[in-house]
């Protein structure tokens, strides 16, 4: 999963999104991008992540259509 804030990626994350890039291309591990509220869909930084589906939670994280499409995402 790779979070995405309001202010965009930190040093952190931009690492994180490329192993995860690698993994999905070398092993098929899926990457799932999760806007947080307040943040464009896709950020402009971050435009190669539409190829991914969106988990985007506007509300509390109990919301139940995005919480459904997170767990479908991560039991596959």
């Amino acid at each position: 999963m790779v979070f995405v804030g309001q202010r965009g990626l930190g040093r952190w994350q931009e690492l994180e999104v490329c192993a995860s890039i690698d993994r999905c291309v070398a092993d098929q591990v899926s990457v799932l991008p999760m806007p947080l509220p307040g943040v464009a869909d896709p950020p402009p930084e971050l435009l190669f992540l539409r190829q991914f589906s969106f988990v985007r939670f506007r509300k509390p994280v109990f919301e139940a259509e995005p919480l459904r499409r997170l767990v479908d995402a991560v039991t596959g």
